[in-house]
């Protein structure tokens, strides 16, 4: 049977998890999505080694990492640009690579974007809890592994290995939205939002990305809580916009000003602490339209 064996994580960096698609149908207990940030880039990992398209890959966080081997695997890299190097040699991006027994992957310097993801062949053998294998974000540093952390590798095989994907898109720091549910209650909250440049805060995370820049006036007085979605653009009392991103919070009473699109959510994974970001309205069509076209070729449905 393809796929199978072990390998070793020597050195974890900043924030390194093991995530697929999330955590769906648990919300209503509280439980968060969760997931990779940048879906996109999991699924060209996975389409790269042969898996399905949202099998548990690892998800490297703004510092990368290094892989040992202990069995021989094929793993693919895409997201983030980072330095890649198998023994210290220089390896092309977004290409299936072969390691041998004792090999070692090693993701070095960060070029641009915030997340990597390091697919192997047969996806990673770790527990499934409520339907996913993704960290859950309840443990302590929210599931990051640590060094030295010894990860099984399953046998869930489901196409050739390929050779080269398509490059990882470059990051785009203007991201489309559509009107949230509170921008009715203030004309021009919309435009406003749009009108300005933000810059992603030091206390980004997995969960949401603060943002520093332009107040957006948008209050609105006793505002029930309600469900939240990934993409949200929530206003705090300071007017500051606050970007929910996949393990954001079940629910929340803040006031939604927009959503950023499906198909952008893979440009804002890609955003690091310190970067320039800004928003530009679009329409529902044309949303739909962009993510068929982001999906189309990994075999995901939108």
């Amino acid at each position: 049977m393809e796929g199978g064996g072990r390998l070793v994580l020597e050195r974890a960096g900043l924030h390194t998890t093991v995530q697929d698609e999330g955590r769906w149908g648990y919300q209503h207990l509280g439980v968060p999505v969760g997931g990779a940030l940048d879906l996109a880039a999991l699924h060209r990992a996975n389409a790269l080694v042969g898996n399905m398209p949202g099998e548990a890959a690892f998800e490297v966080t703004l510092v990368g990492c290094t892989v040992r081997a202990e069995t021989g695997l094929h793993v693919a890299v895409t997201g983030a640009r980072f330095d890649v190097r198998v023994n210290d040699v220089a390896m092309p991006p977004d290409t299936a690579l072969r390691l041998l027994p004792g090999d070692e992957l090693v993701l070095g310097e960060r070029r641009c974007g915030a997340r990597a993801y390091v697919a192997v062949r047969g996806g990673l053998d770790v527990p499934v809890v409520l339907g996913s294998r993704s960290a859950w974000p309840l443990l302590p540093r929210r599931g990051a592994l640590q060094d030295g952390a010894r990860v099984f590798v399953g046998t869930r095989v489901v196409g050739p290995v390929g050779t080269a994907g398509s490059p990882t898109p470059a990051p785009v720091a203007l991201l489309r939205v559509l009107p949230g549910p509170d921008a009715a209650t203030a004309p021009g909250v919309l435009a406003a939002l749009c009108d300005g440049t933000y810059r992603v805060t030091p206390a980004a995370s997995r969960m949401a990305y603060p943002l520093e820049g332009p107040a957006v006036p948008l209050v609105v007085p006793g505002r029930p809580s309600s469900g939240t979605a990934t993409g949200a653009l929530q206003i705090l009392p300071s007017g500051l916009p606050v970007l929910l991103m996949a393990e954001r919070q079940t629910t929340g009473g803040y006031p939604v000003a927009a959503i950023v699109i499906s198909a952008d959510l893979t440009h804002a994974a890609q955003l690091a602490p310190g970067d320039e970001v800004r928003f530009t309205p679009t329409t529902r069509a044309d949303a739909l339209r962009a993510l068929r076209t982001a999906e189309a070729p990994w075999g995901a449905q939108p």
